[in-house]
């Protein structure tokens, strides 16, 4: 589950070409395959990170535009 602020910053990057719409189905592929039961499932924004995607300059950089 992402939250809309979240889905916000999301919707900005790909506007902007920072993340592709590629690299965002992958993460949100990665995130829906999550099987741990006693763990929560990663963030999407987190899968993105870890990809090297985004960071959190980036993202600062979305929301002051």
């Amino acid at each position: 589950m992402t939250t809309p602020a979240n889905e916000f910053v999301l919707q900005l990057a790909v506007e902007q070409g920072i993340v592709s719409a590629e690299q965002l189905a992958s993460a949100r592929a990665s995130v829906a395959a999550h099987a741990g039961a006693t763990t929560a499932p990663p963030r999407l924004l987190d899968v993105l990170m870890a990809a090297g995607a985004l960071d959190a300059v980036r993202i600062a950089r979305l929301l002051a535009a």
